[in-house]
């Protein structure tokens, strides 16, 4: 099979290469750093450089993020951030992402990065467990959650993140 595109290997095979090339004509391009996340990414995982959401799914969910008029974002899973610089260059700026991740390298990456971004004060990290974690967060509540983390555990994470996530009954003006 022809590959789609660079950007977005991985989804070839999965998504005819048409819907690819349309999604990526019409998505918003990554900002610099986020581009620059890529590169490093890519270059540090190699062959598993895959795990990455890539530009198109991240420009989705910066998208999902700013019609839905998010304020508070929670993201299970961060990598190395491009993801979660993505959803918070969409929020306003009392905006926040409160984004988890185990693997305390990975994170000190997204740190970098995120300081060379305008954005980057709308991002916290939290380190660590990501169950742990959200039975901390109990309490709290978010307008969208974005679970990209272990993938066996998605439906224990699911149950931990759903009363995180307050009901939308009207759009805040």
């Amino acid at each position: 099979m022809k590959k789609a595109t660079k950007t977005e290997p991985r989804i070839e095979g999965v998504v005819a290469p048409e819907i690819v090339a349309y999604a990526e004509k019409h998505s918003t391009p990554p900002s610099a750093t986020r581009r620059a996340i890529k590169r490093q990414t890519d270059e540090l995982l190699g062959e598993n450089a895959e795990m990455q959401l890539g530009f198109t799914g991240g420009s989705f969910l910066a998208f999902l993020t700013e019609i839905s008029r998010a304020h508070n974002v929670l993201e299970v899973g961060t990598l190395t951030g491009g993801t979660t610089l993505a959803i918070a260059e969409k929020l306003p700026p009392s905006g926040i992402v409160v984004t988890l991740e185990r693997c305390r390298g990975a994170l000190e990456i997204a740190r970098e990065f995120w300081r060379q971004s305008k954005h980057g004060k709308k991002i916290i990290p939290v380190p660590g467990d990501a169950e742990e974690n959200l039975e901390r967060l109990d309490g709290y509540s978010f307008d969208i959650a974005f679970i990209d983390a272990n993938k066996e555990a998605y439906p224990h994470y699911w149950r931990l993140v759903l009363p995180l996530v307050r009901p939308r009954r009207h759009h805040r003006r």
